[in-house]
């Protein structure tokens, strides 16, 4: 993780490997919207299947694997919610993140090898996954999406968790998709 006070946080995980060129594409990226959008790498050899638009790079949610934020714009988010342990946490940042007038953009020149595509998920990985969307179920009031997640943990003879997140405010729930359950965002194949 780089953490510079100017540019704040560029992360790679342990699953993955930065191009060279891709810190500075991200940080261009980054000051071409003043500071006012999340950017995400592009990931390969696989492309994560949600979408983007090819022209504004726009795109419904960021992935957490790689992405750039401004310190300014991570502070007046608050940075990720300490409800969710593993996944669903970039999403929900994203959406709290155009709750509040920021972008979410692509940046097709920062390349992010990621090779995650053909893991095989345990139950366990499977249960943190569908722990982590019931949690963002009930902070973005998507009550519909929780009872499918629930339908999916009693299939793995899962329980629920305990825990109820602060919704967000009613008129931000209407950025919220889980029409396409996990994938958050109609694929594009």
């Amino acid at each position: 993780m780089v953490n510079s006070p100017q540019w704040g946080l560029f992360e790679s995980v342990s699953d993955g490997i930065l191009h060279p060129d891709a810190i500075g594409s991200l940080v261009k990226a980054v000051l071409a919207a003043d500071g006012r959008s999340l950017v995400e790498a592009l990931q390969f050899p696989s492309e994560h299947p949600k979408p983007y638009d090819p022209l504004t790079l726009e795109t419904p949610w960021v992935s957490g694997a790689c992405l750039a934020i401004s310190r300014t714009c991570f502070e007046e988010l608050g940075g990720f919610d300490d409800s969710f342990f593993m996944y669903c946490e970039d999403v929900d940042l994203s959406w709290r993140a155009r709750a509040l007038g920021f972008s979410l953009k692509t940046c097709p020149q920062a390349l992010f090898l990621h090779r995650v595509t053909n893991r095989k998920m345990s139950v366990s990985t499977v249960e943190m996954i569908y722990t982590s969307a019931c949690l963002l179920a009930r902070k973005w009031r998507g009550a519909e999406f929780e009872q499918w997640v629930q339908s999916e943990m009693d299939g793995l003879r899962k329980q629920l968790p305990q825990h109820y997140p602060e919704p967000v405010p009613v008129e931000w729930s209407k950025i919220a998709d889980f029409t396409a359950h996990t994938s958050f965002a109609k694929p594009r194949w």
